[in-house]
């Protein structure tokens, strides 16, 4: 009952002698590996029952046990709810520098804002100018980083999945990757709307009294 990754195999019963494929004091198989089907109810103890019959040596030594798990995967469900709330503590982090590059990135424009106003530009025209900054700042990093990040993870899962001997099977959850975007897309007006008030208000004398 203490299962190892990579340790072990399953065999089809077809290369087992006809005389040998029981429990027992028979050279057969020890185990025998049962998957119930979906929404089996009592089945296991159903099972339990059977056991008397299904086995020749009669001293009560076999057993139905459940999922065996190996140490890996058992310890990693230890863990919880770690991992997402540290994934969680990352994207608030990664939220609030986005939102700080995105103001201060505005605020550095200000003096390009008041050529564009006394070009002729209105109040609405720099809001939008600083909106579609930030949306369009937003669009390129996720159109580069998302697919950076998806090839990234992939690779480094792959790498430790081969280190523990399990099957490689990395998923990529759409949903995931569209949410992230939107929440991006989100943050970035959000940012702008805050900041282009003020930017756009700014004295255009002011700005350009260097000049």
């Amino acid at each position: 009952q203490h299962v190892d990754l990579s340790v072990g195999a399953v065999i089809p019963t077809a290369l087992v002698p006809a005389n040998q494929q029981g429990l027992g004091e028979h050279d057969g198989p020890e185990a025998y590996f049962v998957r119930f089907r979906s929404g089996s109810s009592g089945a296991t103890q159903r099972l339990e029952q059977a056991m008397p019959q299904l086995t020749t040596d009669g001293d009560g030594a076999t057993e139905v046990i459940g999922v065996q798990r190996p140490a890996e995967i058992v310890d990693y469900r230890t863990v919880g709810a770690i991992p997402s709330a540290i994934g969680l503590v990352h994207s608030l982090g990664a939220a609030v520098a986005l939102a700080l590059a995105l103001i201060a990135s505005a605020r550095r424009r200000r003096r390009d804002l008041a050529v564009l106003r006394t070009l002729g530009f209105t109040t609405h025209q720099l809001l939008s100018v600083v909106m579609w900054q930030s949306i369009l700042v937003v669009v390129v990093g996720a159109a580069v980083g998302i697919p950076l990040g998806v090839i990234a993870g992939r690779t480094v899962w792959i790498h430790f999945a081969d280190a523990i001997h399990v099957v490689p099977r990395p998923t990529v959850s759409l949903a995931t990757l569209a949410l992230v975007a939107l929440g991006a897309l989100v943050l970035a007006v959000v940012a702008a709307a805050v900041t282009a008030p003020q930017v756009a208000g700014t004295s255009t004398a002011a700005l350009l009294r260097t000049d």
